[in-house]
Parts: C-alpha cells; structure tokens; sequence
C-alpha cells in the first residue's frame, strides 16, 4: 500500500454542481439519473455523543456513506462527496449560488471499481469494489468506536472513542492509502479459515497446499466450472471434488480433498463461490482440513500454486512448520500472475 501525494493535475474538473445535478467530470460519467433534493443534500448526519460534523458513526458496526449523496461542512463552505467513479472527493461550496468548485482533496480512487465507502466498526475507513476487494484505507483498523467527521475547513477525520476521543486520521496531508489489488483466476476455498498447515512444496510431493479449519467448515468453489464428485477413501483423498474449469480457453482443475460431506451433486454447474463440501478428515488424513490443488489440463496435469493463484485474504498464518511459505505468499499477495507461467514457491 502507499501514500500518494494529490497534485493540481490530479485535481477532478467539474462543469456544474447545483442541488437538483449529479457532477460530471472529465474523467468519469455522471453519477446517474438519481435526483440528489434537499433531503439529501443537506447537512451532515449528526449522531448522538459524536461531535458536530459527523457524516457517519460505526459505534455501532460499518456505517456507510451513501454513494451521490453530498454532505456539507458545518459552516456550508465544503461538500463531500462518495462518486460514481469511486473517488471519494471534497469540493468548494458557494451557498450564494448553490454551486460545488474546485475540489480540495480526495482519495485518488478515480476509475478503480470503488463502489462502497464505510466507516468499519473495526475503525476503518475504506473503499470496497463491487466484488468486496478494498482498494482503499485509512490504516485505523483495531480504534473501535469510530465516527468521521467533515469540518469548516474541509478536512475529514476518523475519530475513535476507544482511544480516548483521539483523531486516528485526518486528510490534512494525507490522501489514506491505495491498496492494489490482486486480480487471479481462483478465490479462496475457505473464507472463514486463514490457517496453513502445509506448503506447496513440503518434501511430500504435495502439489497442493492445506487450510486448517474445524470439521463442516464450508468449502466454495473456487472458480466456475463443472462438478465431479467421489466419496469413500480413494486411495487417501477421502470424500472429495473435482471441479474444471475453462479460463481463457485453457482447462484447469481444482481439486478438494478429505471432505466430511458432499453438497453438490455430480455433473452441477457452480460459480465461484458456490458451497461444494464441507471440511473433514476423511481418508488419509490426521486432522480437518482441505487439501487444495490446482492442475493444469487434466488430474495429473501440472500442479500449480495456490498461493499464487489465489486471491489470498489477509492475515494468513502457519500453524506448524510452514511459515517460509506462508511469509512469502503473503508478501506477493497483490501481485497477479499469468497461470502459464507455473509461477511457485520453492518451500
């Protein structure tokens, strides 16, 4: 993640702003035909035991701002404003004429997907693509009791009560932080677990890795394509699926092993994210967890990486002897590679 610096170039033109117009700007379409009246744009939402000013308050949990809709500073000089092009931008504001200028600041995320802007009740501030992806934040996570603030001088700040009312960002100088995000063909089989019990390459001829989870965790698909499914021991994989996919004309497998239970039933069409199974221990295995692959071309194809391939969560961890894995993963994980590269890690 960096922090960039906002420049006069990078500063947004708009034409006309009134209370009854959407913007238009030179880089992005208007936001749409939704009328923004009075009710909307009016002063900010004030929330009680937060100051004068709050926009929105996560005391609590995630508190969004709504897309469109303009929120003014106190003394009516300032607007702020989540676009339909996922900037999230200050502007100018005459209250003679009604009219929005020259922006001040914003959050550089023009042109990036951004479709949802929220106060986290974790206290963070962030910017979300319609697939859930952030691709911007403030770095506040963990100040719990947070609420945003717009003041007469333009300026935003996250404000937590956890930490004794302290201000845990501002935008003086400050435009948060873009996350690059990460664009692979396959998602994580197991949202809810981030624990790794064994590599890719663990002296086991593995070709696969393993996500520790407790017993009927539920296990997704990891990308479209058409099911298979086997039950009973097979030679140690136990229950397990196995499902192909077509990604740019090219045929890959992803395969989920050691499963307690089957919900899907042979030859279905899934999307990703589709629940196929549910973690187990059935066959060769000491312990739950999924075993994961993913093969090139056919079930004895080439196995490729997961951890390279997959669009990892954050805060994975090892829990046994798998850290120079994990560790590295984790540090290319907004990376993208080509599936044709066989791109892996040597641990």
């Amino acid at each position: 993640m960096k922090n960039t610096t906002f420049t006069s170039a990078k500063k947004k033109v708009i034409t006309t702003l009134t209370a009854a117009s959407c913007i238009l700007s030179v880089s992005a379409p208007a936001l749409g035909s939704t009328a923004i009246g009075n009710a909307i744009f009016g002063n900010s939402i004030v929330a009680s035991a937060a100051s004068a000013g709050t926009v929105v308050d996560a005391k609590n949990g995630n508190a969004d701002l709504v897309p469109g809709r303009f929120y003014k500073s106190p003394n009516q000089n300032y607007v702020l404003v989540f676009q339909g092009d996922g900037n999230l931008v200050v502007y100018h504001y005459n209250k003679s004429t009604g009219k929005a200028y020259s922006p001040t600041w914003s959050s550089q995320t023009e042109n990036r997907g951004g479709t949802k802007c929220v106060l986290q009740g974790d206290g963070n501030f962030v910017i979300y693509r319609k697939d859930g992806k952030a691709i911007w934040n403030t770095r506040t996570n963990g100040k719990k009791g947070a609420y945003l603030t717009f003041s007469d001088d333009g300026e935003i700040r996250v404000v937590s009560r956890n930490a004794n009312y302290a201000t845990t960002w501002s935008s003086r100088n400050n435009h948060g932080y873009a996350i690059e995000v990460a664009d692979r063909p396959f998602i994580w089989p197991v949202p809810d677990c981030k624990a790794i019990s064994s590599a890719f390459n663990d002296g086991r001829n593995h070709g696969a890795i393993d996500i520790a989870a407790a017993s009927g965790t539920s296990v997704k698909a990891a990308a479209g394509g058409t099911v298979q499914t086997y039950y009973g021991y097979n030679g140690g994989a136990g229950n397990y699926v196995v499902i192909t996919h077509n990604i740019n004309g090219a045929t890959y497998l992803t395969v989920y092993m050691h499963l307690s239970s089957i919900t899907v039933a042979n030859g279905a069409t899934v999307s990703a994210g589709t629940e196929i199974g549910k973690v187990g221990s059935t066959g060769n295995s000491t312990g739950p967890h999924l075993d994961f692959s993913i093969r090139e071309g056919s079930y004895y194809g080439t196995r490729l990486d997961p951890g390279y391939y997959t669009n990892l969560p954050a805060g994975l961890y090892n829990c046994t002897n798998c850290a120079n894995y994990v560790n590295e993963i984790n540090a290319n994980r907004n990376k993208s590679y080509t599936l044709s590269s066989h791109t892996h890690s040597n641990y």
